[in-house]
């Protein structure tokens, strides 16, 4: 059993097959995760069975200027309206840069 975190955080998905290339690629928000699995909303529903790929904008940062991306793979285990649950076949962190803030001196 998995204890689920309620994190609502921006995703980007991709669907490829290696002989196919890109299938189809869309974006949602995080519902909640844990270490076995992610569910996620999207303007699409998701056929289970379908292996993928989640870049997730993790939404604690290492500094102001330096972010952290949660990409993982993994096969969806069910839908339900736009929501889709996915099982966690593989993830890492990696960073990503900031958007740079303008500082206004008055």
């Amino acid at each position: 059993m998995h204890f689920r975190y309620s994190i609502r955080a921006p995703v980007r998905y991709r669907i490829k097959k290696i002989a196919e290339g890109l299938i189809a690629n869309g974006s949602g928000q995080t519902v909640d995760i844990s270490s076995g699995g992610v569910l996620f909303e999207s303007n699409s529903p998701l056929k289970p069975g379908v292996e993928l790929e989640l870049a997730i904008a993790w939404p604690a940062s290492l500094s102001k200027s330096v972010g952290l991306t949660l990409w993982l793979t993994g096969k969806v285990v069910r839908t339900e309206q736009n929501r889709s649950a996915v099982a966690i076949a593989r993830y890492a962190f990696r960073t990503r840069a900031l958007p740079k803030y303008i500082r206004r001196d008055v």
